[in-house]
């Protein structure tokens, strides 16, 4: 979460918009981002985006696009690899514009399958 003068939590997980690289507010599509990252170490044991410093961290977080899920884990459905993919846009007008729509889309049969 973004402070008044101080960035708090686990850098991994932060949102784009959290990065300071962005010139956007911040709101709950941060929190379907960092939902995004979790769902992406849980199914691909690593993080979307890896860097060696904090600043590569930062600029990799707010610029590049992580791989589909389903590019290093073949054997899961393409419709959770799209889950993910959207709750991991970049810009938070293109992510999931609600954690209802994302559970739906992660409730669909071919997620399930």
């Amino acid at each position: 979460i973004l402070g008044a003068h101080r960035l708090e939590g686990a850098l991994a997980y932060i949102s784009p918009e959290q990065t300071g690289r962005m010139n956007r507010a911040v709101d709950w599509r941060s929190d379907l981002y960092s939902l995004g990252v979790t769902l992406f170490q849980l199914l691909t044991g690593r993080l979307p985006c890896e860097a060696d410093s904090l600043g590569a961290l930062m600029r990799a977080i707010a610029r590049e696009t992580p791989p589909n899920v389903c590019e290093l884990r073949p054997e899961l459905p393409a419709a959770l690899g799209d889950v993910v993919a959207l709750a991991l846009q970049k810009h938070p007008a293109t992510r999931y514009s609600s954690g209802e729509q994302m559970a739906e889309d992660l409730r669909d049969d071919q997620v399930a399958r």
